[in-house]
């Protein structure tokens, strides 16, 4: 997938990183109140909380809270990048 680099030694810096962007994403894009999100981005927090459930229904990881939470936090911020 590209996501860490192909040398080891410089995986534990690169996961520090992305971990380090990710938390000040979910600062900037999601833990904020909803009347200081544009339209185009209510709008899709919105589809992005109406199709997380519909993820593989079927199966029992994708029926966890946490786990559906954590979803649908991560495909809203991305799709905010």
């Amino acid at each position: 997938l590209g996501y860490l680099p192909a040398n080891a030694s410089r995986r534990e810096h690169a996961l520090d990183r992305k971990r380090s962007e990710y938390r000040d994403a979910i600062a900037q894009h999601y833990d904020i109140d909803d009347d200081t999100r544009t339209m185009q981005e209510q709008e899709t927090l919105r589809q992005v909380l109406v199709d997380v459930p519909r993820t593989a229904p079927d199966v029992v990881l994708f029926r966890d809270d946490r786990i559906r939470k954590a979803l649908g936090r991560l495909l809203y911020i991305w799709a905010c990048r």
